[in-house]
């Protein structure tokens, strides 16, 4: 029954909203808002990945910063053990005596005791002031009058006064084209320099000493000193005067004593790497650690493409699923009608077989 109160405009407007709640879903509808869904689930996927990236570009850096500050702890100890072993050497009054009176055999016959102690030390080599060579164990007979006052170890001892030092990469003295680096510890009487001792390491044998350490996937260690020329590296150097690598970012890198890393490009294609770079004492040296960080991030990315097919997947799942349901739902809206008219028609049927013809309906009367 219609409220005779009730204003008549606001009966379409209701019947509209009902029809509007009861409308059948449509298939636009239904890919409109798989789609939306769909944006929504690769957006998040997205900033997922960016995050774990992001937090997993910290960690990484973090890392190799760790892993440089290892290799530097292992070289650096090493060559304090080895200066160690020469303060030890340089203390003994036999040693003392010898090299006050330049006793060469003496002085190799000592040399030859010491250097095994020494760990990774190959030669070792007392100059005079002058820079005349004393003695050398192995005996080097091509030294023999030769000069070491310019040699990198000689000078690096006496730059800025005479104190020990760890010299810089150079060319092993002589004829040779072997690249050593040399523990040079001054032996002083007083205030007097009687003589300096140098010990010498192949690069090769630094090398060793961090081979072990490993930087996977697709990352590498290597040393540089005081005069940014590779000590250490991983791929092959050609031969002759060590390579300065003073262009190189993580080498330019300001270094605090602390450590640091960094993000660059480089290589022959404009890759992103990651390093991190660690001091070795006061040598002047530091160790370089980095990776390529397309490979450092080589599983996220391979789980990335995974998560986006399954997005994909699941899109199609809920767009096949959303059209099946407005085919039930349609189904189920033809029943209803169905079902409504037959009710209906069976009513009226009831009807007419009861009573007859439907009485005619009386005109009111006029107020």
């Amino acid at each position: 029954m219609v409220d005779p109160h009730r204003s008549p405009s606001t009966l379409p407007a209701a019947g509209g909203v009902m029809r509007f709640l009861h409308a059948p879903p449509t298939r636009r509808s239904v890919v409109w808002g798989s789609s939306l869904v769909l944006a929504l689930l690769t957006v998040m996927v997205f900033v997922i990945h960016r995050v774990n990236i992001h937090v997993g570009r910290r960690q990484v850096l973090r890392n190799l910063t760790v892993t440089a500050h290892l290799a530097s702890e292992i070289i650096g100890e090493t060559l304090g053990h080895v200066l160690l072993f020469e303060r030890m050497l340089v203390e003994q009054p036999d040693f003392r005596t010898a090299v006050q009176q330049q006793d060469a055999d003496q002085l190799r016959r000592l040399l030859q005791h010491f250097l095994p102690l020494a760990p990774g030390a190959e030669a070792a080599i007392i100059v005079a002031p002058s820079g005349a060579v004393i003695a050398a164990y192995p005996d080097r007979p091509e030294l023999s009058g030769y000069s070491l006052m310019h040699d990198e170890g000689f000078l690096g001892a006496q730059r800025g006064g005479w104190h020990a030092s760890v010299s810089a990469v150079h060319l092993r003295g002589g004829e040779s084209l072997e690249k050593v680096s040399e523990v040079v510890l001054p032996i002083s009487d007083g205030h007097e320099v009687l003589a300096v001792l140098q010990v010498q390491h192949r690069v090769e044998t630094i090398k060793s000493w961090i081979q072990k350490i490993r930087i996977d996937p697709g990352g590498f260690l290597y040393v540089v000193d005081q005069h940014d020329q590779l000590v250490v590296y991983p791929f092959q150097v050609l031969p002759g005067q060590p390579k300065v690598v003073s262009n190189w970012p993580p080498v330019a890198h300001h270094l605090s004593p602390e450590g640091g890393s960094l993000m660059f490009r480089g290589g022959r294609h404009p890759e992103r790497w990651l390093a991190g770079v660690y001091p070795i004492g006061s040598t002047g040296w530091r160790v370089v650690a980095v990776q390529p960080e397309r490979e450092a991030f080589r599983v996220l990315h391979q789980l990335f493409w995974p998560m986006g097919v399954l997005v994909v997947l699941l899109f199609i799942v809920v767009i096949v699923l959303g059209l099946r349901w407005v085919q039930v739902q349609r189904a189920n809206l033809q029943l209803l009608q169905y079902s409504d008219q037959l009710a209906k028609a069976l009513q009226e049927a009831s009807r007419q077989s009861s009573g007859g013809p439907p009485p005619a309906p009386q005109d009111r009367p006029n107020p």
